[in-house]
């Protein structure tokens, strides 16, 4: 993963990772891609970047203007927790901002999450048919991790609006093995980290698709991790249990006299009545409780609560 760093300004080694370090070498990124233009979008393909929120802009072109308020808050509380699983592309516009290619909606989120920097493959102005191919070269390279693949079949469908069967077309593989690659990306952090270091293999990372809720991929994960000796059909299986056991899960969220009192409790002393208590499991051992807060003023009386 590539550090932050800011291509207006000189990099530093302890801020860029070593591609890009290697490739800007005092240099902003206008002057690289206008040195050495297909090794910077190479690079720039193959490695994402932190960058501050404050540089990013969204596109005026940006056909979507409308995003719904609910579903906004939901994404930023799972960010909150989990993270950015998917960056974001953008354009450098050459001042030192940036312009969102693709991710808006990750963008407003993260700020309502409050995260000061988001990741980012970053793009120029001028590297569209560069990009392409750099994206395709990369794939071919025989030293990539799974991860890097997977992103790099992202790019191409996200960047250029191609299909998935497109992209197979385009890089030579079967539409089944671009679909398996795509769905680790939609996988927790942690999962993808496992992929990265090759402690779990994409045919194992697959089987994750079917359990949705991230939490309990990271507990499945565990699982497979202290059997190493599983094989990608006991994976298969065991996730095919997992789910199952999910759903029963899920679908039982008894409203016992100790909940119904801790809820009450909650709601009387943050005088609001958006508290959720949740069970894990049957055994009721564990759970969490959610305090769902409308804007910053009603974040502030709830921390002044407890000050």
């Amino acid at each position: 993963m590539a550090k932050k760093f800011n291509p207006g300004k000189k990099p530093s080694k302890s801020t860029l990772n070593k591609g890009i370090d290697a490739l800007l070498k005092n240099r902003t990124l206008d002057e690289a891609m206008e040195e050495r233009p297909q090794e910077t979008v190479r690079t720039l393909s193959r490695d994402f970047s932190f960058l501050p929120l404050t540089k990013i802009h969204a596109n005026p072109d940006q056909p979507r203007k409308e995003f719904d308020d609910e579903p906004l808050a939901e994404l930023a509380n799972s960010i909150k927790v989990h993270g950015i699983i998917q960056p974001m592309t953008v354009r450098h516009m050459g001042d030192g901002t940036y312009q969102i290619i693709s991710g808006e909606r990750r963008f407003r989120a993260s700020q309502l999450a409050g995260l000061t920097e988001v990741p980012a493959f970053i793009r120029t102005a001028n590297d569209q048919t560069l990009l392409e191919m750099a994206l395709i070269e990369n794939i071919q390279r025989q030293d990539l991790n799974p991860m890097e693949v997977a992103y790099s079949y992202y790019r191409l469908a996200e960047d250029f609006s191609l299909t998935q069967q497109e992209v197979a077309f385009r890089v030579g593989k079967q539409r089944p093995t671009v679909t398996n690659y795509l769905a680790v990306l939609n996988t927790s952090p942690k999962v993808q980290q496992a992929v990265r270091e090759k402690k779990i293999s994409i045919g194992a990372a697959k089987t994750f698709a079917s359990i949705k809720d991230i939490g309990q991929q990271e507990l499945f994960l565990g699982e497979i991790l202290k059997n190493a000796n599983w094989s990608v059909r006991k994976i298969e299986e065991e996730a095919r249990g997992y789910k199952s056991k999910n759903k029963v899960t899920a679908a039982r969220q008894p409203e016992n006299e100790d909940i119904t009192t801790v809820r009450e409790a909650f709601q009387k002393f943050f005088g609001t009545k958006q508290v959720k208590v949740t069970l894990d499991n049957k055994a009721d051992k564990s759970g969490s409780i959610s305090l769902k807060f409308a804007n910053r003023e009603q974040l502030e009386q709830f921390y002044k609560a407890v000050e």
